[in-house]
């Protein structure tokens, strides 16, 4: 979990197992690692906005941003955008680690 600033306030991040799996059922994908490539701006803000909820409610601080508010936020701030990136891809990998999956590349081979 980290701390990631939005609009001069702090919150707790925690793009976890549970929220990968929230969005791996929406999307109707099995593999982790698919969801990069099966995901839009609003599917982002959404697994992001899930994230700081997430982060929050394991601080027992409250999260009062709805998603449309928290979506026009995220979306001006870059910077607050990239990090939340880089922490899913890096919570992603762990998921696929922890599941024992292996990314395959077109050829059926473990990359």
């Amino acid at each position: 979990m980290v701390e990631i600033k939005l609009n001069e306030k702090e919150y707790n991040f925690r793009c976890n197992m549970f929220v990968i799996s929230k969005m791996l059922q929406k999307k109707q994908l099995n593999n982790p690692d698919q969801l990069l490539g099966n995901m839009g701006h609003l599917d982002l803000v959404e697994i992001f906005y899930e994230s700081f909820k997430a982060g929050q409610r394991k601080v027992a601080q409250p999260f009062k941003l709805t998603l449309e508010d928290f979506g026009m936020d995220i979306s001006d701030d870059m910077d607050a955008f990239g990090l939340c990136f880089e922490q899913m891809q890096l919570s992603i990998e762990r998921y696929s680690l922890a599941m024992g999956i292996d990314e395959k590349n077109d050829t059926g081979e473990t990359v």
